[in-house]
């Protein structure tokens, strides 16, 4: 049948258009349909929406918090949790990775595990799939990836490290390390201060092995092998054969410090042997290898002497010496030729440079016996070989030439399964020995003969090419170690590395390139060295060697790859998705936040091989001298995400080092206590004072850590035969290590563990687990407290980087320096030495003269300039005319190798030194040829004076009578330059005349003076450039030697000798030409580069070594605290706190422990100390044993700037006697104290005494309404620019205002002085006005008082005690009666006094009192008027009864009062009559009315009589009866009542209530 299809590409309903003519492609109307998105032949097409079906998910109450659809495979991936926090899964949740067969609906669990740490806090939005790669992000996690084929395998993933999209950062670099661990031997007869007996059989030792202690923990105090320079090294194997255990070694082992002779070190001491592997194999001899001839035979057999060597280089500890020809011509074998003797020692003679005494590892005379007879030992005469290369290969296949002129360095990077690429790791330093190890020797010759070279002929060479032919890199073969993370299995298996590239970049080179590639699969074993130091701590490392033999690399990285520092994977994202097949996440956190600053000082010092193994690894590197340098830190976490550079937080704070250094020269003191032969070189070094990288603050990681790692545990058993600073391992897997800080101090001790630290924190740990410590007598324990959870994005690693921006240089090899100018420092007079008769007068010789004359020495000096020098110290040529022959230079020099003046003694002679520059440099004035300064005559002719006239042919008789010089003439002697005199060099005599051909002969003169008997400038006749360059600023540490000829006779003629130069009877000769060598000062570069350095490991191995490596002081228990500006001088800030000691335990003692305050900074400006430290803390003893406070020294007060301003960073500086111990610490930055905000305070006086709020005035009245004054909370009353600190930066402000009645009138307070002012004040109202005063200009951390003020215009409110009326049933009664009611401040003991109309009334009604005792609890209302009106009102009632009267007199009295009046309340002032207010509705009393009379009539009816009364005046009221009277008096009774005074017109106002104040 026919078929219709059609497709619904577009995906859209369309209900706009009729359904006939609906594109293609488009829909009307779809219930329950799917448009598939398919990449088959169905897409497009329709398909039904299926209902639900429902499932259970694995795990316990599991919800799912993401998917994906995999439409083409009909497959969904789920994830699922039952965990819903914020923190970390445990092993309690379950995390699920599931697949669901959208057919079948079966389930398959691809991952599961609690370390997946899903949440359902953190929905999975971004879901990919990349052919079979699964990607996902969380938010919470960093984004993950599987491999969905792998994943169905059994446990193919279970760590986090497999299943980030970031991959393991290897952070450890290739090492040249060949290394041997032993354990001494107990034997103390063979095991000496220089010779050693091991355990086990070390057959790869070899002779020149440095020899160190493997715990490379300890202080130098206590380490075993404390040689500093030179180091221990292996000098014998004295075994000869197999088991190779006795070692002998140089110079003797000393311990201690300063360092003490040892008798042998202790059995048991794990020692180290250790050598770099970079060497040379393809040369038969090494680079100082040289012939000699034996001078003398020492008395001991085992050594030599060699005068005048022909000098191939010196030699060296471990160097072979072989016989090559004997001068006795007896053919027994030397011992020497059988097997070879080592160099043991070599001294130098102090007096003649060329002497040399050797000692030998054995003696020279065996035993060896070859045919029945001994060897003999070395005789004189013998020629000898020394430096017979021990590594040399005949067969080596190598290009032996390759790396000769390359600076080279390795690093290595993983290849995954996945066949990612991990980041490259840090790259080695640069592998490099020089030939003839760095010393100038017999010349650049191929030493092969014995021929007689000359002594310096090395230096010869430098000087006349100006370069250093032989300085070139000697090695050509090197076993790289390349550390592995683990195993060689779990390399593969957990960490799924298939193959590692070995990288290869030179120094001058950008590119790196691959030099070869490793498969894994290809290594069947692997290399292991122990560590125990503080880098990187007490483990044994995975290394695979590779052998490199000067291979080329074959391969160039692009420069991605290069450039590449860390994968650009983010540590969280909400967002993921695919574009352009590339992953893309979107909404992220890139890096994690760094520790702004670490606790660390740089500084240098000597290299030895005692804690570090750089040295030996790296035998002739060295820092650059007159440099500085600046070092920082870059962690990383597990995946290589790396911080910025951090730097030091003492970099702003004077008398601190900080991370910058100046390195500078060595001076002459160095050289004395190491002497260049010994000296190794130099380090930068880093005293870190704090863990760092543990901080926990929002964006902080803190420190990588794994499942169930220690976080807590206890010391369950100590032991016995621990040490103390040393670390030891746990029982078990989980690789966790403990530090030992302290054992008993039994004497002897027993090494019983009382203090320990955890260093290493190890994994799947559970509490209360019991810990086995490895070591000892095996009976330590420890026990699990806590453990932590996993923290897989925490700083794993850290490096150390380095910037240095004094970059390109050159050593200038030149032929000496001239102290000033080339002269004498006298001239000749001219006249000739002359022993003609009558000459001198009287028959007397005449001699001739000099005058002194300036030299300029110490002030300038000269050289000259040859070949590539030129280009070293280039002429400015910026202004410089086409006539111009003298030209400036901009170069400065430091003189580093120096040519002092010559001496006569032959054993110096002319000598060059090391000169100390210090930090002296020199300008390069002027450059110009010889012959343009006239510095030296072309040709040169020495000085010389005219021949006595005496000799016969001294003087000739010439052609016109003219008198020439015979023989020779007077030459280089002050004159023009270029002058000649006529000479007959070759006179004849004919009958006693002499005559013959005249020549014009050159003087050799220059305008300067008279030069001496040799030429100082080299290579003068060439007319070479010479350089004029300035040394004022050095004038006692001169450069150069000067010219110095000898007397102008040429001999000495006692008394008569005319010395041409004062300096010649010291034995100082004239300056000849010898190497001299400047340094030219550096190019700065303005890149502001960090070059990282081999320096790196785990952040937690080096936070324990800072935490536990020291027995001092460390830290305090509490380092950050608060304190009020309430506080007042000598109050604590900050809480109380121990010190503690690099053990983690606190010092609960007083004794021996002196703390004071070192520096005080706030944290606004670090670099700027409070001084004097005095007027701001100090530090206390709090009397709890061991417990510090720190004390406020002045009043503080909190400003608008003072969350910056007042937080103070104090250091310490401790000092603590420990027995013979003294530690003196410094605690740089060791609490923060912030200053805290109180409360301010509203007052309405000027004293800030009073708080009366209430107010009354007449709307007539103001505009001021109250001036209020406030406290800012500080006790601080210092007056500064005329103000109390406490009272300063207050803002006022007014919120609600209610009126009563309602009024429109308006209020407002200025802002800074507190006055508040009205307008469209209603008579008769009640005003409540809210009043707020802010400290701190309302800055960050302002508090605020609120405060009601009350404004009564019109007529104010009575007290409230009066206002509330009568309390009670106070009613008089009974015929006689007398009555007392009073409004006043007095007490419940009140008696009536004074009272006119009865002395003693039998109702006293106190109304205060009554008023007080009407709340629970009672309260202190006073009852007099101190505001407002009052309102009494008296009533006499009668009851029904006999027809009669009843009656009695009243009278009201006031009196004033002031308070706080202390007087009895009888003693008061006398109670006078008083007027009442004249007013409609009230009755009226007059001050001197007469008692008024109130009186009923008693009948059948209840009769009452009333009088009103209106008082204002203020002050104490009382209303007192006489005595009821009347025939029906019985009848009768009186009530008083009272209340506010506006309470009968004003009702609505709120004057009938209890509105008024309960005191004044």
């Amino acid at each position: 049948m026919p078929e219709i299809k059609n497709n619904f590409l577009k995906g859209r309903m369309n209900q706009d258009l009729d359904s006939r003519i609906i594109p293609e492609g488009e829909y009307r109307e779809a219930i329950n349909l799917l448009i598939s998105r398919s990449e088959g032949a169905t897409v497009g097409e329709f398909e039904n929406v299926l209902g639900n079906t429902g499932y259970t998910l694995p795990g316990t109450n599991c919800h799912v918090i993401g998917h994906f659809v995999d439409e083409t495979n009909n497959i969904a991936y789920l994830f699922s949790t039952n965990y819903d926090g914020d923190t970390r899964a445990t092993t309690t949740n379950t995390c699920n990775i599931l697949q669901v067969n959208l057919s079948n609906y079966s389930i398959t669990t691809l991952v599961n595990g609690y370390w997946l740490n899903f949440s359902t806090q953190y929905p999975i939005y971004g879901v990919n799939l990349i052919d079979d790669l699964l990607f996902w992000t969380d938010n919470f996690n960093q984004p993950r990836r599987i491999n969905i084929i792998t994943a169905q395998q059994p446990n193919a993933y279970t760590t986090e490290s497999q299943i980030s999209v970031a991959q393991y950062y290897p952070y450890d670099p290739i090492i040249p390390l060949e290394r041997t661990t032993a354990t001494v031997k107990l034997d103390n007869t063979n095991n000496t201060s220089t010779q050693i007996v091991v355990t086990t059989s070390c057959p790869n030792v070899k002779v020149g092995d440095i020899v160190t202690v493997n715990n490379k923990t300890q202080a130098p105090g206590v380490l075993e092998i404390n040689n500093q320079t030179p180091p221990v090294r292996v000098t014998e194997i004295v075994d000869t054969v197999a088991p190779f255990r006795t070692f002998k070694v140089s110079p003797a082992m000393t311990s201690g410090t300063p360092a003490q002779a040892i008798t042998r070190l202790d059995a048991g001491t794990i020692i180290d042997f250790s050598r770099t592997t970079m060497k040379n194999t393809s040369e038969e001899y090494l680079s100082n290898f040289s012939i000699q001839t034996v001078d003398a035979v020492g008395q001991q057999g085992t050594d030599i002497e060699i005068t005048d060597p022909s000098f191939g280089g010196l030699p060296r500890v471990g160097d072979i010496v072989n016989l090559q020809s004997t001068s006795s011509g007896t053919t027994l074998p030397y011992y020497a030729d059988t097997e070879g003797l080592r160099v043991a020692t070599l001294a130098i003679s102090n007096t003649q440079y060329n002497r040399w005494r050797i000692t030998f590892d054995k003696s020279m005379t065996g035993p060896v016996s070859v045919g029945g007879a001994n060897a003999t030992g070395f005789q004189v005469g013998d020629v000898i070989k020394i430096g017979t290369n021990p590594e040399y290969n005949p067969s080596f296949k190598g290009d032996s030439k390759f790396l000769e002129d390359k600076f080279i360095r390795f690093s290595y990077r993983f290849r995954y399964e996945n066949n990612e690429y991990s980041l490259m790791a840090p790259f080695t330093q640069i592998m490099f020995i020089p030939k003839q190890f760095g010393q100038f020797s017999l010349g650049q010759l191929t030493p092969d003969t014995g021929q007689d070279v000359n002594y310096y002929q090395d230096e010869v060479d430098a000087y006349t090419s100006t370069i250093i032919q032989w300085f070139e890199n000697d090695i050509d073969t090197i076993k790289l170690k390349i550390p592995l993370p683990t195993n060689l299995t779990e390399l593969n298996t957990v960490y799924n590395v298939k193959d590692i590239d070995i990288l290869y970049r030179e120094s001058d080179a950008l590119a790196v390139k691959v030099l070869d590639t490793i498969e894994l699969s290809s290594v069947s074993s692997t290399t292991s060295i122990n560590y125990d130091d503080d880098i990187t701590g007490f483990v044994t490392k995975n290394y695979i060697d590779y052998d490199y033999k000067s291979n080329k690399p074959y391969k160039t990285l692009p420069e991605g790859q290069t450039t590449r520092v860390y994968d650009r994977v983010p540590v969280k994202a909400l967002g993921q998705e695919l574009i352009a097949n590339r992953v893309v996440y979107g909404n992220y956190t890139e890096r994690m936040t760094p520790p702004a600053t670490i606790d660390y000082r740089t500084s240098f010092s000597p290299r030895d091989a005692r804690y570090s193994d750089y040295a030996t690894e790296y035998p002739y590197s060295t820092v650059k001298q007159n440099r500085t340098y600046q070092i920082g830190f870059v962690l990383a976490d597990y995946y290589g995400r790396q911080s910025d550079v951090i730097l030091s937080s003492y970099d702003n704070l004077s008398n601190n080092e900080g991370s910058s250094i100046y390195v500078p020269y060595r001076n002459l003191g160095d050289a004395t206590d190491v002497p260049v032969l010994d000296w190794i070189g130099q380090n930068l070094t880093l005293t870190i004072d704090n863990a760092f990288g543990n901080g926990t603050d929002p964006g902080q990681p803190g420190i990588y850590q794994e499942e169930g790692c220690i976080t807590g545990s206890s010391l369950t058993a100590g032991g016995r035969g621990f040490e103390v600073d040393k670390t030891y391992n746990v029982a078990g897997t989980g690789g966790a290590q403990i530090r030992v800080t302290a054992i008993d101090t039994n004497n002897p001790p027993r090494g019983e563990i009382v203090s320990y630290a955890v260093v290493t924190s190890g994994s799947g740990y559970s509490v209360n687990d019991v810990l086995t410590v490895v070591g000892g007598d095996g009976a330590g324990r420890i026990t699990v407290t806590s453990v932590g959870a996993a923290n897989p994005l925490g700083w794993y690693s850290y490096k150390v980087v380095v910037k240095q921006q004094e970059q390109e240089y050159y050593n200038v090899y030149l032929p000496g320096f001239i102290n000033g100018l080339p002269i004498q420092n006298r001239v000749w007079n001219g006249t000739p030495y002359s022993t003609v008769a009558g000459a001198g007068g009287g028959g007397t010789p005449i001699y001739p003269g000099t005058d002194p004359i300036e030299t300029e020495r110490n002030k300038i000096f000269f050289s000259t300039i040859l070949s590539d020098n030129i280009n070293k110290i280039p002429r400015n040529l910026q202004e410089v005319g086409p006539t111009d022959e003298e030209y400036n230079s901009d170069e400065l020099l430091y003189i580093r190798v120096n040519n002092p003046n010559a001496q006569q003694i032959t054993t110096t002679g002319v000598r060059n030194s090391q000169y100390y520059p210090s930090q002296l440099v020199q300008n390069v004035l002027n450059l110009s040829t010889v012959k343009e300064t006239e510095l030296a005559a072309v040709p040169f002719v020495p000085f010389r004076i005219p021949l006595n006239p005496a000799t016969p042919g001294a003087l000739i008789t010439s052609v016109g009578n003219e008198r020439v010089y015979g023989y020779n003439g007077p030459g280089g002697f002050q004159g023009e330059y270029g002058a000649t005199v006529q000479v007959v060099p070759q006179p004849l005599v004919d009958s006693g005349t002499y005559f013959g051909a005249v020549k014009n002969m050159p003087t050799g003169s220059i305008p300067w003076g008279d030069v001496a008997d040799k030429a100082s400038f080299y290579a003068a006749d060439q007319n070479p450039f010479i350089m004029k360059v300035g040394q004022v600023s050095n004038y006692n540490n001169p450069v150069g030697a000067i010219v110095c000829g000898p007397p102008l006779t040429g001999l000495i003629i006692s008394a008569n000798t005319v010395y041409h130069d004062t300096n010649w009877t010291n034995g100082v000769r004239t300056m000849q030409p010898i190497l001299s060598v400047a340094e030219t000062k550096p190019v700065f570069s303005l890149l502001d580069i960090f070059w990282e350095t081999t320096l790196c490991g785990k952040l937690e191995q080096l936070n324990a070594m800072i935490e536990t490596n020291y027995n001092g002081i460390v830290a305090i228990t509490d380092n950050a605290g608060v304190f009020s500006e309430t506080i007042g001088v000598d109050g604590q800030v900050g809480d109380a706190f121990y010190f503690v000691n690099g053990t983690g335990a606190q010092i609960n003692s007083y004794t021996g422990l002196t703390p004071t305050i070192s520096k005080v900074v706030r944290q606004s400006n670090t670099g700027q100390a409070l001084t004097p430290i005095s007027d701001y803390f100090d530090i206390q003893q709090t009397g709890t044993a061991g417990q510090y406070r720190i004390r406020a020294k002045k009043n503080y007060w909190y400003g608008d700037t003072s969350t910056s301003t007042d937080v103070y960073i104090i250091s310490l500086s401790t000092t603590w006697v420990q027995g013979s111990d003294t530690f003196n610490d410094s605690l740089n930055n060791a609490i923060t104290l912030s200053l805290t905000n109180a409360a301010p305070s509203i007052y309405s006086n000027s004293a800030r005494t009073q708080q009366n709020f209430t107010v009354s005035m007449d709307s007539t009245d103001g505009p001021n309404v109250i001036q209020l004054f406030g406290l800012n909370g500080s006790a601080d009353t210092t007056v500064v620019n005329g103000t109390q600190n406490r009272y300063k930066q207050l803002a006022w402000s007014l919120g609600a205002v209610v009126s009563n009645p309602s009024s429109s009138a308006t209020f407002a307070i200025d802002s800074t002085t507190g006055q508040i002012t009205g307008s469209g004040l209603v008579d008769e109202t009640a005003y409540t006005i809210v009043t707020t005063v802010k400290d701190a200009n309302e800055a960050t951390g302002t508090l605020s008082a609120t405060q009601n003020i009350t404004l009564n215009v019109g007529t104010p409110f009575a007290p409230k005690a009066i206002a509330s009326g009568r309390k009670g049933n106070a009613n008089l009664a009974g015929a006689g009666n007398s009555g007392e009611w009073i409004w006043g401040d007095v007490t419940n003991s009140y008696i009536a006094l004074g009272n006119t109309l009865s002395s003693t009334p039998s109702l006293i009604y106190n109304a205060q009192k009554e008023y007080q005792a009407s709340t629970i609890p009672s309260n202190s209302c006073k009852a007099w008027l101190f505001q407002g009106t009052i309102e009494i009102e008296i009533t006499m009632t009668s009851s029904v009864g006999p027809v009669g009267d009843a009656n009695t007199t009243f009278i009201i009295q006031h009196r004033t009062f002031t308070p706080p009046n202390t007087n009895n309340a009888n003693s008061r002032s006398s109670w006078a009559q008083i007027a009442s207010v004249v007013e409609s509705g009230f009755n009226t009393q007059t001050a001197t009315s007469n008692p008024q009379n109130i009186a009923v009539i008693v009948n059948s009816n209840v009769n009452t009589a009333t009088y009103r009364y209106k008082f204002d005046q203020l002050g104490e009221y009382r209303l007192i009866t006489s005595s009821l009277t009347g025939d029906r008096a019985a009848y009768a009774s009186v009530q008083v009542q009272f209340k506010d005074g506006m309470c009968r017109n004003n009702q609505a106002a709120g004057y009938c209530g209890s509105n008024g104040p309960c005191t004044p």
